[in-house]
């Protein structure tokens, strides 16, 4: 894999990753106002959205050789 293919494929799973964060937004509103359902939201929001979190903090990570 050269390079131009390499930052090509970093860009889709970075737009995938983005657009299912954006899913389990939209698909938090839907949960009732109960208090299972608070919790249930809250846990899944954390969960689904930390993956975008992780994979830009990932790209951002520098090491020394």
């Amino acid at each position: 894999m050269d390079n131009s293919d390499w930052l090509n494929y970093k860009i889709q799973v970075r737009d995938r990753l983005r657009g299912f964060t954006l899913n389990i937004l939209e698909l938090s509103e839907i949960f009732p106002k109960s208090e299972r359902g608070r919790i249930l939201n809250n846990q899944l929001t954390k969960s689904g959205s930390s993956t975008y979190a992780d994979y830009r903090a990932a790209l951002r990570g520098r090491s020394k050789k």
